[in-house]
């Protein structure tokens, strides 16, 4: 288990945090900060804290291709403090493997992706492009986690048809989606 106090002493200016919902602005704020606090070559990791109910794809993509983009220079750690689901599982499991965590409490869901709202009319095109961005995320969580394409589109139909299902952190280790639980000293 990761102590809180010894991390809590490297917190500085390289924390972000997600909480809400992913939107274009929230994600536009994320990846300028992710890209500065890369560009400061600081030794340190980022602390990358999320709580979030996912949102939208293409925002939610802009913070991965950009954690992709600094991974490989810089190590961040992502950190479950509430509560995530769909994109932002997918965001917390693409963190620095070894720095992926999780507070004790904390809950965490897949759920697939759904076609919005504002949509009047659903096309083949859209049905089409829709399929294609499940299968990129489904892709995605199979390089990251321990589990089979099968098991995540199951779990994560599953889990979008009922709502209150989630894992600790504990099952999520096991899923391979955090590499550890945060051991909160009081």
């Amino acid at each position: 288990m990761i102590n809180d106090m010894d991390s809590a002493n490297n917190f500085s200016e390289s924390n972000i945090f997600l909480n809400g919902e992913i939107t274009e602005t929230v994600a536009e704020k994320i990846v300028y900060k992710l890209l500065e606090l890369d560009s400061q070559n600081n030794k340190s990791p980022i602390n990358f804290f999320i709580n979030s109910p996912g949102g939208s794809v293409p925002s939610g993509f802009a913070i991965l291709d950009t954690l992709q983009y600094i991974l490989p220079h810089t190590e961040v750690s992502t950190i479950c403090n509430g509560f995530v689901s769909g994109l932002s599982t997918l965001i917390l499991a693409s963190g620095t493997k070894g720095l992926r965590v999780s507070y004790p409490n904390s809950k965490i869901s897949l759920s697939e992706i759904s076609y919005p709202e504002k949509i009047e009319f659903i096309t083949n095109e859209n049905v089409h492009v829709m399929k294609r961005i499940k299968a990129e995320i489904y892709a995605k969580l199979l390089e990251k986690t321990n589990q089979n394409l099968e098991r995540i589109k199951e779990d994560s139909k599953y889990w979008s048809n009922n709502g209150d299902n989630f894992l600790t952190p504990s099952e999520a280790i096991h899923y391979g989606i955090i590499d550890d639980i945060i051991n909160v000293v009081e």
